[in-house]
């Protein structure tokens, strides 16, 4: 069940959330929830004694670490995808080039002749419904994409 709250803030807080959440991709009202739940824990588990700057140093410092920790994961990840979209999957019918993944579900075409190559992609047999087919060879070639650029940017960047 859920409850209202109508409270008035000052612009600089209401900016801050409009921010906080722009940049973790939630609806402000998302965010407000997810904030307010977590000083509310924060608050509960406080000690006694108050020492807030310690507090929030180790709260920051745990934030942090575990945001690190999810862009590790996260660059793990992409760069398995973009080795394995480098790998080479078949030779174009028309030039015998070798084509990879990358070839396959981001350009959609033979880098040499510029052969259209996505028909390949498409199932022979029947049972496969094709829109949730297209839906995600779209989805996976987006997913490559994202990730060979990023692996890309990586290796460029010093």
């Amino acid at each position: 069940m859920a409850s209202v709250i109508y409270v008035r803030v000052p612009d600089s807080l209401k900016q801050g959330l409009k921010k906080y959440a722009e940049k973790h991709e939630m609806t402000q009202k998302a965010a407000l929830v997810s904030l307010l739940g977590r000083g509310l824990a924060v608050h509960q588990l406080a000690p006694a004694s108050p020492a807030p700057a310690r507090d929030v140093d180790t709260t920051t410092a745990a934030l942090l670490e575990a945001d690190e920790r999810g862009r590790c994961a996260c660059a793990h990840v992409f760069k398995a995808v973009a080795r394995r979209a480098r790998q080479p999957l078949a030779n174009c019918k028309r030039c015998r080039h070798l084509l990879s993944g990358a070839d396959f579900f981001t350009a959609g075409s033979c880098p040499n002749c510029g052969l259209q190559i996505t028909g390949l992609l498409t199932p022979t047999r029947g049972g496969l419904d094709s829109n949730e087919y297209i839906a995600f060879i779209g989805a996976l070639g987006a997913l490559v994409s994202m990730a060979i650029d990023v692996t890309d940017e990586t290796a460029k960047s010093p």
